[in-house]
């Protein structure tokens, strides 16, 4: 097998006992037998032995069999990239890990002492062991979606491990850097995934034209409504002012058509609103497919609700209320508005990081907007949730909140509470 250490030139023979620019000189003396001795070190530009025998004096200018060299690069920044497969614990995915490792050389001597045991070999082999080790341990699904966070958390954990291990062969490491290669049907997959997000934005803009559209529209009828209502409201005005008291029944006939001019506005504006309001929670509705078409749609419904009961106040005053209007009115937030607005209350108590949250809040909207379609929800999106909140869960120190998370990691429970 090539020895690594010297293919890659970081040591080199030497011939002549002198310094070289840019590398450090080694010197080592064969003693009886086939063993070896080492005698002294000439950095770049030394004149003068490091140590108080005049060996190097004697040396300079002479050759002898007995004594030989190897000149060691300075180089600050050197670097080597490797990679080994991967197979997690379940033997069902296989990835290559892709390792780039910056080192120097930090001790000379040791470096060429061990250079028969091929030093760059030795650590490579070390870092690509544990590694394999830890990711074969770890969930797909986060070397799948996550890969760049993970790789940063193993390698804060191993920098010190393999520092050490190297510093026995005169490493000394400055960093390793980790990537991936996924097999070809799963860069297929998630290039899938990729292209269904796509079509999904597009239809929740499309949703969002139609509502907004539909929103003008009802703005426009009740424009038009209240003012044919004011001018019917002058007209009345100016007739009780013509004819006094003395016409009572003019003037009690005149109101009930107030009554019904007013009656006839609000109907106007219950069935323009109404028709904005089926446009846009049909437009949304079609569309819930993750957490911000959820977040989207019941946001839409509730500002219909408020909408509806402000334009219905008017008529209520006057003892007349549209049936459409009493319908809507009746109804409340949905099952799954409540959980959500109590669960982005109650994660903001958690002791998680920001960004712990938002994918605990991410989760949590997704596995709600994904039951929401009852039989034709996906179990593996519902699984892959669960299996994410579990993963944060893990990390709340509160029971309370632990408690209150259990519910989310239970597909029926949840399920049942959204009835």
């Amino acid at each position: 097998m090539e020895n690594l250490t010297l293919a890659q030139q970081i040591l080199k023979t030497h011939v002549g006992v002198k310094p070289v620019e840019g590398h450090t000189v080694v010197v080592l003396e064969k003693t009886e037998g086939s063993g070896e001795e080492y005698r002294f070190e000439i950095e770049p530009g030394q004149t003068a032995p490091k140590t108080r025998l005049d060996l190097f004096q004697w040396l300079l200018g002479r050759r002898s069999e007995r004594y030989f060299a190897y000149a060691v690069t300075g180089d600050p920044q050197l670097r080597t990239t490797f990679s080994t497969d991967v197979t997690l614990r379940t033997r069902i995915h296989t990835f290559a890990l892709r390792i780039t490792l910056g080192y120097r050389i930090g001790e000379p001597k040791k470096l060429v002492i061990h250079r028969n045991d091929d030093p760059l070999r030795k650590v490579r082999e070390e870092i690509a062991s544990l590694l394999r080790t830890e990711f074969a341990q770890r969930d797909w699904i986060s070397i799948l979606i996550d890969f760049p966070a993970l790789a940063r958390e193993v390698e804060a954990k191993f920098i010190g491990t393999i520092s050490s291990f190297a510093a026995t062969y005169g490493l000394s490491i400055a960093g390793i850097a980790l990537d991936h290669t996924l097999p070809p049907d799963e860069i297929k997959r998630l290039r899938e995934i990729e292209e269904a997000e796509l079509e999904k934005d597009r239809i929740r803009r499309d949703a969002e034209t139609v509502r907004v559209t539909a929103s003008e529209g009802a703005a426009t009828a009740a424009a038009k409504a209240d003012h044919e209502h004011t001018l019917a409201l002058q007209k009345q005005q100016q007739g009780w002012e013509l004819e006094g008291d003395a016409d009572g029944h003019a003037i009690e006939s005149r109101g009930r058509s107030a009554q019904v001019a007013i009656f006839k506005r609000m109907d106007a504006l219950a069935d323009a609103v109404t028709r904005a309001t089926t446009r846009a929670i049909e437009a949304a509705g079609a569309s819930i497919q993750n957490p911000k078409e959820l977040v989207q749609a019941i946001s839409s419904m509730r500002a219909a609700l408020t909408e509806m009961r402000s334009l219905n106040q008017p008529a209520a005053e006057h003892g007349l209320t549209s049936p459409e209007f009493a319908g809507m009115i009746g109804a409340g937030d949905s099952s799954a508005a409540l959980i959500l607005t109590e669960m982005l209350a109650t994660t903001k108590q958690m002791g998680l990081s920001a960004e712990e949250r938002r994918k605990l809040q991410s989760s949590i909207l997704h596995l709600i907007g994904e039951l929401m379609l009852e039989a034709e929800a996906s179990a593996e999106i519902v699984d892959l949730h669960i299996q994410r909140i579990q993963a944060i869960r893990a990390k709340v120190l509160e029971d309370e909140h632990l408690d209150y998370l259990e519910k989310f990691t239970d597909r029926k429970r949840l399920a049942r509470e959204m009835r």
